[in-house]
């Protein structure tokens, strides 16, 4: 039975032959150009944070949840009236159920899309760790699962088989060739959309919650919370809906544009870049065509990568790859000429099998030279380099490499991986993994394992990458059929299959005969496991300590083999203890070390005449002070993070009190550089102050508290990005204060943006009967059942802290050592210590978006810190009861948090234990500052990586 997409009857249905067969038989709907415009999409994007949130309309037309709901970073590029959406991963909320939110009308006259949309890479980049499409499962011819990641290219993309009944069984992709739209079409369900006629469209939503009716597109279940940004960023007409007061969509240029873009295939360039939104995939020419702009008061970026794309489609004709290199010299030149700087990051300097050495080698030789700065990821690649061309040492930037630790899911056991495989649990396994190429030493390893596997029956070999060339391929096959035990997978393995060949495998083997960089052993490190592995290159750094495992590239033949032998003896617990070595190897190597460097070269091209030393030593960035600005009383301090469509919000509902004059400061606290850029551009009165990086919420205040503790303001507001004053609060703030001169520092009522009958903080008290505990007065009341007229209280929330600027010179800056929560708790405490008075007034009322809870739980960084904090503000102001007040913490607040992740995310409520002792333990021991927790998730991941101990 199924419910017709047009009538909403419901009746038998057959399945069809392809899209166009659908019949139904109560409105004989069965046309193809009918069903196409009538279909609930479910073909989609899976993202990996459990919720599928993608809409594609057309090439032109990405709707993602910025639109629907309010909690996501928009970033629009408007290249070529090209316009593609780009988001920020680490402010997803969960979606709310809500009523059905009435039609968007869409004209495709307007802009006729001319292909399939490329999701993948539209918005591979766009996360925090990883990104990938997943399978959506549906009725589908032979119960195979569409995964459309190439759809820019109508020759490329892929089918995974799988057990209907076994979401994790695994699969073999298959190629599709260039009948890709009419193959689609024959395995889609009408439940699923590809609309292949004159004009290619994808409508493509998830959880069925979109639905197409002709021109009119419908949005289910979801509260359509951004109409206006759906109106401006993507032109279409919502009748009957208020747009007043909504914040206008931000636009932003992309000025750091890399080549060539591998992203949709290899994290490396998606986890360099992290959340650095001015950088965005693009060749020479759109460097250019930027640069060129006018009006352009900041340079642009050039970022190379891989050289072989410039030329590599010339093949053997060598006047055709002069011409091309020639081209792109001359393209550069004019780019650098023009104001830009043309960064490279050297891989490899000569392709690994070049048909062109000498070329290639005069070729690099002259980037070498245009490049402003060149980029390492070791110091070994130096000493390979100078037999190429002299590297002027300010040139060099040392960026480490960063790990794959959180790069591809680990959702199965060692034990179920070797099972799929049909390999004996006890058996020693041997992995080669990465493109098979010539240079990579794949034959020799074959050969390799033929000799010791005629005395070892248990051990076995797994071959798993694509073989180019083609040639190459058949060699590999009918070497790999004449020997027992060697599993091979000789094509691109989706993001999700990547796990079960490392963690079936005990070794991985990697017997390169050249090699600069390998990202094939820091993925296999990241899973754990020890490589084998000639001193070549990066490898003689990165695996020093494993000299068990590697062994002299001259003495290849023999070496290899007996290293596979020496590893194949080793027992269980052995092998257990190199890959725990293997893994400590990469737990030092971040990708944020890596993005902090790219953004430091940004910093230092993009803002030249901003640069100043923090007092931490560390380099920071100011805007000029602006111009001709009236004199104020009232300086304000915005400390933005994350999302800055709730910073830009904020400043926009500040901005608009025009009866008292304020000094604006905006403090950017990311490592990106996109809130700092932006600003300083579209709201030059603020002054726009650029962190060393995440440095804390204290600290980052700090660098505006120094600036204006001398600057003659009376009062001082630290209002938190993801807050919205009405109209005249400031003026109100001022007037309250000034008539109440006996008092200092002032709060008021903040209620839940969601909702404003909520109140979040209507004041707060501090208890030290178990130890100490600080708590929100009023907390889920009413605004108006708060008491009437200013009342004293125990601290003011930092979401918005008003007080007299004096204080600056009587009790200090606000306390570093915190870096997130209780810094303006202890401050306050200082200051009633000083004879400070703390007062309320009930009647301002602000409105808070509180991003430390997603999804209804609280973030794993809030669980640490608030629990960590609390303990050292016990330390300080009760010492005697410390142990009182963990004892107190774990029964109430923490017991509190656990029900919730019980009922919200049982899924990950281990991991919120895990978080919570964390706390407890480095409160106890003084630890304070921050804290890498992202490191502390690398090693609880581990034992998701080990075989069984036993």
């Amino acid at each position: 039975m199924k419910q017709c997409p047009i009538c909403q009857s419901i009746s038998p249905l057959r399945t069809p032959q392809s899209v166009s067969d659908y019949i139904c038989p109560a409105c004989g709907a069965n046309s193809r150009q009918r069903i196409a415009r009538t279909v609930q999409a479910t073909l989609g994007v899976l993202l990996d944070f459990g919720h599928v949130d993608a809409l594609i309309i057309d090439p032109n037309h990405v709707i993602d949840i910025q639109i629907i709901k309010k909690v996501w970073r928009a970033c629009c590029w408007d290249t070529d009236n090209k316009r593609e959406l780009f988001v920020h991963m680490s402010q997803w909320q969960r979606f709310m159920d809500g009523q059905r939110v009435g039609r968007v009308r869409y004209d495709p006259d307007n802009s006729p899309p001319q292909k399939l949309v490329c999701v993948y890479k539209m918005l591979s980049r766009l996360r925090d760790d990883r990104y990938a499409l997943k399978q959506v499962k549906g009725v589908m011819t032979g119960d195979s699962i569409v995964l459309i990641n190439e759809l820019d290219d109508p020759k490329l993309a892929h089918t995974i088989d799988l057990d209907p009944d076994d979401e994790k069984s695994f699969g073999r992709f298959r190629r599709y060739g260039r009948d890709l739209p009419a193959r689609i079409a024959e395995a889609l369900d009408v439940r699923f959309v590809a609309r292949i006629e004159g004009r290619d469209e994808g409508f493509t939503f998830v959880q069925e919650n979109y639905y197409v009716a002709g021109n009119d597109h419908q949005l289910l279940g979801l509260p359509l919370l951004y109409p206006h940004s759906l109106c401006e960023l993507y032109d279409f007409s919502l009748p009957d809906r208020d747009e007043s007061g909504l914040p206008e969509p931000i636009t932003r240029e992309k000025r750091l544009v890399f080549f060539p873009d591998y992203s949709a295939a290899n994290p490396y360039q998606t986890l360099l870049y992290g959340n650095i939104l001015l950088a965005g995939p693009g060749d020479i020419d759109k460097a250019l065509q930027l640069q060129q702009r006018e009006n352009s008061d900041i340079a642009t970026i050039f970022h190379l990568h891989w050289t072989a794309p410039i030329f590599e489609h010339a093949g053997n004709d060598s006047q055709m790859v002069r011409r091309l290199m020639n081209e792109f010299i001359e393209k550069v030149e004019a780019f650098i000429q023009a104001g830009g700087d043309l960064v490279w990051t050297i891989h490899n300097v000569i392709t690994h099998e070049s048909l062109h050495r000498e070329l290639e080698e005069q070729f690099s030789a002259r980037l070498a030279e245009l490049a402003t700065r060149v980029i390492l990821h070791t110091t070994d690649s130096q000493e390979i380099l100078a037999r190429y061309f002299q590297l002027p040492a300010q040139k060099v930037t040392i960026a480490p490499h960063g790990n794959y630790i959180h790069s591809y899911p680990v959702d199965c056991s060692p034990l179920e991986a070797r099972k799929s495989l049909q390999i004996p649990e006890d058996a020693t396994v041997f992995l080669f993994f990465g493109q098979v190429r010539r240079y990579k030493g794949v034959r020799h390893l074959i050969r390799a394992f033929k000799t010791i596997s005629q005395s070892n029956p248990n051990i076995w070999l797994i071959i798993v990458g694509r073989v180019l060339p083609d040639d190459f391929r058949r060699e590999i096959t009918a070497l790999c059929t004449e020997a027992p035990r060697i599993i091979t997978e000789l094509e691109f393995i989706h993001d999700q299959d990547v796990q079960r060949y490392f963690l079936a495998s005990d070794f991985a083997v990697l017997p390169f005969r050249q090699i600069l960089n390998s990202g094939s052993a820091l993925l296999s490190l990241s899973f754990a496991r020890p490589v084998i592995a000639p001193r070549l290159g990066v490898l003689r750094s990165l695996l020093q300590g494993m000299e068990e495992l590697t062994y002299d590239p001259e003495d290849r033949e023999e070496a290899l083999v007996k290293r596979m032998l020496a590893a194949a003896a080793f027992d269980k617990k052995q092998v257990r203890t190199f890959m725990e070595k293997a893994y400590e190897l990469v737990l030092d190597m971040p990708w944020s070390a890596s993005t902090q460097i790219i953004n430091g070269l940004i910093k230092e091209l993009f803002f030249k005449g901003d640069e100043r030393v923090a007092p931490s030593g560390r380099p920071t960035y100011q805007s000029p002070a602006p111009s001709c600005r009236p004199p104020a009383r009232v300086a304000i301090v915005v400390c933005h993070y994350g999302n800055l469509e709730d910073t830009m919000s904020c400043l926009r509902s500040l901005d608009a009190d025009k009866s008292e004059p304020f000094h604006g400061y905006l403090v950017s606290n990311d490592d990106d550089l996109t809130a700092y850029q932006y600003v300083r551009r579209v709201a030059p009165h603020w002054t726009c102050i650029q962190s060393p990086g995440n440095i804390g919420f204290a600290a980052g205040c700090n660098l505006a508290l120094r600036d204006i503790k001398d600057a003659g303001y009376d009062y001082i507001w630290l209002v938190n990005p993801d807050t919205i004053a009405p109209s005249n609060h400031l003026t109100r703030l001022v007037q309250n204060a000034d008539a109440l001169p006996e008092s200092d520092i002032f709060g008021t009522t903040i209620v839940m943006d969601d909702d404003p009958d909520f109140v979040w903080y209507g004041g707060a008290c501090i208890s030290f009967e178990h130890g100490l505990q600080a708590k929100h007065l009023h907390y889920g009341e009413s605004p108006g059942a708060l008491p009437e007229g200013p009342y004293s209280v125990d601290y003011v929330t930092g979401a918005s802290l008003f007080f007299r600027s004096h204080l600056l010179d009587d009790i200090g800056l606000l306390p570093e050592r915190y870096f997130l929560y209780f810094e303006e708790t202890d401050w306050c405490m200082q200051a009633r210590a000083h004879g400070k008075n703390l007062v309320m007034l009930p009647e301002l009322i602000l409105r808070h978006k509180r991003r430390s809870v997603q999804k209804g739980v609280p973030t794993f960084h809030y669980l640490y810190y608030y629990t960590r904090n609390l303990l050292l503000m016990c330390r300080t102001w009760n010492p005697n009861k410390l142990d009182r007040c963990v004892q107190h913490h774990r029964k109430t607040l923490a017991a509190s948090w656990l029900k919730k992740y019980e009922q919200l995310g049982p899924q990950d409520i281990e991991r919120a234990k895990d978080f919570i002792e964390l706390g407890f333990r480095d409160g106890l021991a003084g630890v304070q500052g921050y804290c890498d927790l992202n490191r502390f998730l690398d090693q609880m991941r581990l034992k998701r990586l080990l075989p069984d101990a036993s």
